[in-house]
Formats: structure tokens, sequence, C-alpha cells
């Protein structure tokens, strides 16, 4: 296998299309170039540059990008459309405070837009068990992102989201920003348990129960975080859409909580917290059509940081880190998607980090995942939604 080879399959794992092949090879190009740009990993004393590629493809040095590769098969459902063209790229969002700012978040004014804890973050299941597929329902809040592939008319799900309020849903920035010049983000799905039946069913307790339809969204606005990729690589990758229209709730579609209260500066050493997603199911492996769920241990920033430093990559206090189990990682999750903890005693669920980036090889021991820390931007997230 040439070198060639070997980068195309391992910098095109996150943007990699699993149908229409002969689109997939004209774009190629494009995209290869895209992720070498994003995959330089330093340079030699020559000033050579160096681009990473997992042990397997030879070049010990291990890449580092979004983590996981989020689902690429066109589902056979109709897709939505936006309701107005959504922005080609994200709009400059209004003045902000500085991430945190001074205020207390739960005096904001617009924490009233936002559930309480009676009205989110509550499932009908209430399973601590990790590595498994989710039950229907399991995670009414999870979101994925629907791309369209220009040129061919499809749509692709390529990263994921959670819905916080019934116009908003939160993601990260790298799936928002700098996109291949071939996909265009265009519409939301909420209610989506397995991307391969138009209705989603589930046997559970000796009978079949079947979830409502999907609900589809456009995006009327995208507000990514001004300083996304400053002063570091990935930091502050946190981002905002708003839908078109409001979400219905239902059993399959509710908001997840923030983390408001001791939730924001809790310490979450020695937790264990959940992703959630359409995801790897191995390394390199393929996409899984059904909901997946994983338990992920915290792993301390000191920690995180001396794994990452042999990438060049720096984590910052906004960012956390969980994972580093071999063979389990967040390619059980999405990008963009959320990192998820509970009290002992059961919900409600509160988002606590935004899967950001990892090494190409998820699931690698002791090299865990790194998540943007929700709780240092809850004054951002209030600044920048509306009524």
């Amino acid at each position: 296998m040439t070198l060639t080879v070997r980068l195309a399959a391992v910098l095109l794992v996150c943007w990699t299309v699993a149908s229409h092949a002969e689109a997939r090879e004209k774009r190629q190009a494009n995209r290869t170039c895209h992720n070498l740009r994003n995959s330089l990993c330093g340079r030699t004393p020559n000033q050579v540059p160096l681009i990473c590629c997992p042990r397997s493809a030879g070049p010990i040095k291990e890449t580092i990008q979004p983590p996981t590769a989020p689902p690429t098969r066109p589902t056979p459902r109709p897709t939505a459309r936006p309701t107005q063209p959504p922005p080609t790229r994200p709009p400059t969002p209004r003045p902000t405070q500085p991430t945190g700012g001074d205020r207390v978040p739960e005096e904001h004014p617009n924490r009233r837009l936002l559930p309480n804890d009676n009205a989110c973050g509550i499932n009908i299941h209430n399973r601590i068990v990790g590595g498994n597929v989710a039950d229907l329902a399991e995670y009414p809040w999870l979101a994925i992102l629907g791309y369209e592939v220009v040129g061919t008319g499809s749509v692709e799900f390529n990263c994921g989201g959670t819905l916080i309020n019934n116009r908003y849903v939160l993601t990260a920035s790298h799936c928002v920003v700098s996109l291949p010049s071939d996909f265009r983000l265009t519409s939301v799905r909420l209610g989506e348990y397995n991307l391969r039946t138009a209705v989603d069913c589930q046997v559970q307790g000796g009978r079949e129960v079947c979830a409502d339809p999907v609900q589809d969204f456009g995006i009327a606005q995208v507000i990514a975080h001004p300083d996304y990729n400053k002063p570091n690589r990935f930091w502050n990758d946190i981002a905002l859409l708003r839908l078109d229209r409001q979400v219905q709730n239902s059993l399959y579609v509710s908001p997840l909580c923030l983390p408001f209260g001791d939730w924001r500066t809790r310490d979450l050493g020695n937790t264990n917290l959940w992703v959630a997603g359409f995801g790897l199911t191995q390394a390199f492996g393929d996409s899984s059509d059904l909901l997946m769920e994983l338990k992920v241990p915290v792993v301390s920033n000191d920690q995180c940081a001396q794994v990452f430093r042999r990438q060049q990559a720096v984590i910052g206090p906004n960012q956390m880190c969980a994972g580093g189990e071999a063979g389990r990682d967040s390619c059980s999750g999405d990008s963009g998607g959320p990192l998820m903890g509970v009290n002992q005693f059961g919900p409600p669920y509160r988002i606590v980090g935004v899967v950001s980036f990892g090494v190409t090889r998820c699931g690698t021991a002791n090299v865990p995942g790194v998540y943007t820390r929700v709780g240092q931007y809850l004054n951002w997230i209030m600044d920048n939604i509306r009524a």
C-alpha cells in the first residue's frame, strides 16, 4: 500500500462518504488537501512538514483530529430542507462576554429560555451500563447534523449535537466551520434511533415498541464561538445552531440539562460519564446504524496534557478528557455530541462536555478523548440565544 493510500485511509476518516463512489473520487482531491492541512503535526529540524499517521500505517505519530467517524451512510428517509437558505458561513455572533465572564450563570437574564431540571435530561430508562446499543428513547436530546453533498442532492449525517431547549442545538465549532468545499450544513434531525429504518422499533418487556417519526429541521442561524482555534487548535470548540422552528417535545425528543449549580464547578475526577451516538463501532471500522452508548472514565487535565504533549496539542482549562480504555472511547459517539453526567440516584442527565478531538485510532489504551468543558461556556451560550 502506498503512502498516499495510507494517508487517505487515515486523513479521510471523519469525512469519507460510504456510497456514491464516483462522486467520492471526484471530491477526493479537495478533501485530501483539506485534511492534509489539518493534519500537520510538526516539522523536522530542516523545516519539512510532518503528517501524522497511525502506527499501523507506518509512522508512529497519531493524527490529532475530531475523534469519531460519524455516520456517513445516507438514510432512506426524506431529509429536511430549510425553510430559508442557511448561511454559507457562520454569521458574526453578537458581542459576547469573555468565556465564563464575571456574571453568575444562574442569574443570567436568558436563563429563563432554558428548561429547569424537571423539564430536561429525563428519559424512560436508567441503565448505568456501557458499551451497548442504547434503548429507544434513552437519549431523546441527541441530534445529528445533515450535510448536503454539493452537486449530488444527497444529505449525509456527519456530526452530532445536543438539544438544549426548543430552538437550539449545542455542537462543536469544528462541525460548522472550515468544512470541505463540497459539504454544506443544511439540517438537523432529532429523535433518530436506527439510521436504516423508516420507523424505529424495539422489543421491550416482551412487546414491540415503536417511536414517533423523526423531526427534521432547517438551520436558521449558525453561531460558532468567535475564538474557536484560538490561541490553540481546538480551543473553544463549541457552537450553537438555531433551528428554523420550535421542537415538539415528546417521549423521543426532549432537551438535555446544562450544567448549572454544583455541576458547573463539580470535581468530576474518578467518576464515570457517558457518550452516545452513531460513531464507529471500532477504530477504522464501520459506523453504527443503531444508537450506541458507552461509559467513560474522567481523566485529569494534567494526565491528559502529558499524553497530548507528544502530539503538540495543548490541553486548556476549558477542556476536559475522558476515556483511554483499550477499545472503548468516543468512537461510540459523534463529533459535536454530548459527554453526559447523571447523579448516583438517576436523572436528570446533564451535558458536561462536547466531543472535540482525539487521535485517529480512537480506543487506544491510555489515550483519552478531549471534550469542550460546557460549564465554562454557560454565559456564552445564554448571551447567544433568544426566544
